[in-house]
């Protein structure tokens, strides 16, 4: 009997010791699977960027005759040039302060339809280029792209 309750003993400890180490196993793979596909995922030092994104959604006020709305934009910046990231990066703050005041004076109205966003676009397009044109005497910018409106 005794050898047997040590074989028992045994296994059950050599259970409980596999479920340890297959949950160990399992929460180091959900903590590096994440890393992994990141790193792999990132874009490597030293390549060339097309698209600059906003590093931030802007959040502003939305008039209408009522009410006042919210208006939230995730924006990215397709450049010229991949050389000009690092530019379009220091400026960012100027760029932001621009964008904030055109999406400011909007009405609701004029963003409820798609021209009205198309037409937002389009401005947001021409506030950014100006900016940029102003401080580095390259607008810099080719195109601009909402990956994310909210109207609410």
């Amino acid at each position: 009997m005794p050898a047997q309750n040590r074989l028992k003993n045994t296994l059950s400890l050599f259970r409980r010791k596999s479920v340890v180490a297959v949950v160990a196993i399992a929460i180091m793979l959900s903590v590096a699977s994440p890393l992994a596909w990141a790193a792999a995922s990132a874009e490597p030092e030293g390549e060339e960027q097309d698209y600059v994104t906003l590093d931030s959604p802007l959040i502003v006020n939305v008039l209408s005759r009522d009410t006042i709305h919210f208006l939230q934009v995730t924006t990215e910046f397709q450049l010229k040039a991949p050389v000009l990231a690092a530019k379009v990066k220091a400026h960012m703050t100027a760029i932001k302060h621009n964008l904030i005041m055109l999406l400011s004076e909007k009405r609701f109205s004029e963003l409820q339809t798609i021209e009205g966003k198309k037409r937002l676009r389009e401005e947001a397009l021409k506030t950014v280029q100006q900016v940029m044109k102003e401080k580095t005497g390259d607008p810099s910018i080719e195109n601009i792209f909402f990956t994310s409106l909210i109207l609410q």
